[in-house]
């Protein structure tokens, strides 16, 4: 792998600062070459083959850093497949999860080698872009339409393209470029060139070129369908080196599109202000912890919580589950539902009654006695069950869905989702490494493609999303304090316009979790 990313940056031009192949890591890490290249003064841009991250949360917080200055682009292998180390711990890793939580960084991934290094030519010789508008300027109508479909299938917002046809000039050709650099409107230029027959390209690559000189918006073209820098349109050092200016060249309009909204995406990114994790009002780390040490103290090897202990851990963060009873006959049931306050529901408790619309574990609004005693005797009866919840009756919303997990790769995961069946099936969530900051936060609530739902789809009423972006952030800094915490799903957090209230939660504590990549010896000589 090594020889083959040499070979692809000898053939590009692309130069480099320094080169580690890190192998199986004794005791450097990503971590530590990032920490060092975000401090090499001869490192401008950072290009990364990774297969793990060693400590992913000291990765996701370094990468913040240095993306703010250093772009930092990767390719993730081992997406569809598990380093050994891993084998017994994990499966098959979600692209959903490596995408969200790159973008979170401000990483730039990309799927190749090849793609690796189109970005690098990019960042390392031309500006970002300020927008997504982009114009086309050539002298192929064929090229220019793929170039305009190739940069709004990226998401850029490309101009009609400006076909100066096959007996341009190369007079002709630069000022055409040199009006779109110069037009307001415009943030990046396609510049698009196929040689007439028989006609000498140094004067065209010559005039675009002094063209684009000294631009303060990116210009990317296709000119001979080099990949590269082409000498001809190398600006160059007093040691012969490309420099900025130099105008990098790719084989096709779609992979010059395709690096280009790599770029905007970034430049989007780091233009935003930078947020800080936020620690909400009303929590108690110092009681969660108590309460954790103390269960794991006779359960050593962690365990699911009781509903009750549950709900006991999580209001120590100020997340309140809606008030329940546990209950074994119908003449407790009554009496909860009296304690409570009608309206109430009955909801059997066995694991696989929870969030299976195919089984009908629940009875919602009931109102008095009689119709407490029919719900609880019929779902003992279906359950087999006779220990059930008496609960009280949240105001009816849209169901969501929020999670945390322990990736093997990412470290602790938070997702979130609309509930359902439907949301699972096409793995509608949206992720995020722990913790959170206060975008971040919002960020995760809008990311999902039923996010509109929330919103007030179809003149529905809205719901109330801060009271949602509350709740994610109090389990945030739940998972972030506590590391014991594998696994904590709560579903259905109903949101209404109202507020959002959660009406189930389920819990797994554990010893904290060691990732093999990360031990051993940290030394820097």
């Amino acid at each position: 792998m090594g020889i083959a990313i040499l070979d692809e940056a000898a053939k590009t031009g692309v130069g480099l600062s320094s080169f580690v192949s890190a192998g199986n890591r004794a005791d450097l890490s990503g971590n530590d070459l990032l920490q060092y290249w975000d401090t090499d003064p001869a490192t401008e841009v950072v290009l990364l083959y990774l297969e793990s991250f060693g400590n992913p949360r000291k990765f996701s917080r370094i990468a913040r850093r240095v993306a703010r200055s250093k772009p930092i682009v990767a390719v993730k292998s081992g997406r569809h497949a598990v380093p050994p180390v891993l084998e017994a711990r994990t499966g098959e890793m979600d692209d959903a999860i490596v995408r969200h939580l790159f973008e979170q960084a401000g990483v730039v991934q990309v799927e190749s080698i090849a793609q690796l290094f189109d970005s690098a030519l990019l960042f390392s010789y031309q500006p970002l872009p300020a927008g997504p508008r982009v114009a086309v300027v050539g002298n192929s109508t064929a090229l220019g339409v793929l170039a305009v479909d190739a940069a709004r299938g990226q998401g850029l917002k490309p101009a009609d393209a400006v076909d100066l046809g096959a007996q341009a000039t190369p007079e002709e050709f630069a000022a055409a470029v040199a009006q779109a650099i110069g037009a307001p409107e415009i943030d990046a230029v396609i510049a698009v060139f196929v040689p007439p027959v028989a006609v000498t390209v140094e004067p065209y690559a010559q005039a675009l070129r002094d063209a684009v000189a000294d631009a303060e918006k990116p210009v990317v073209t296709t000119f001979l369908a080099t990949e590269g820098i082409p000498d001809v349109l190398a600006v160059r050092d007093e040691a012969g080196n490309p420099v900025r200016g130099s105008v990098p060249s790719y084989p096709g309009p779609e992979r010059a599109a395709t690096a280009l909204a790599r770029a905007w995406r970034y430049a989007k990114w780091r233009s935003r202000p930078q947020s800080q994790v936020v620690r909400p009002a009303g929590i108690d780390p110092e009681r969660a912890h108590a309460l954790v040490d103390g269960w794991l103290d006779t359960t050593p090897n962690g365990r699911y919580l009781s509903d009750t202990e549950t709900a006991l851990l999580l209001s120590c963060y100020g997340v309140h589950i809606a008030t329940f009873r546990s209950v074994t006959t119908e003449s407790e049931a009554v009496a909860a539902a009296h304690e409570i306050g009608f309206p109430v529901a009955v909801k059997a408790t066995g694991a696989q009654w929870r969030h299976r619309p195919d089984l009908t574990g629940v009875r919602l609004d009931l109102v008095d006695d009689d119709s407490v005693r029919i719900a609880y005797r019929d779902l003992a009866a279906v359950s087999g069950e006779p220990l059930l919840h008496v609960q009280k009756m949240a105001t009816k919303g849209i169901g969501c869905a929020i999670r945390v997990q322990d990736d093997p790769s990412f470290g602790s995961l938070i997702s979130f989702g609309v509930a359902g069946v439907i949301s699972d099936l096409l793995g509608d969530r949206a992720y995020q490494v722990l913790p959170l900051t206060e975008d971040e936060a919002v960020e995760l609530i809008d990311a999902p493609k039923a996010a509109p739902l929330l919103t007030g789809y179809r003149n529905a009423a809205p719901a109330n999303r801060a009271a949602l972006v509350d709740i994610v952030q109090r389990i945030s800094a739940l998972a972030d304090d506590l590391p014991e915490v594998r696994e904590l799903v709560c579903e259905p957090v109903l949101a209404s316009p109202i507020g959002a209230e959660l009406t189930d939660a389920h819990l797994r504590i554990g010893p904290e979790a060691q990732h093999p990549l990360d031990l051993g010896p940290r030394r820097l000589r």
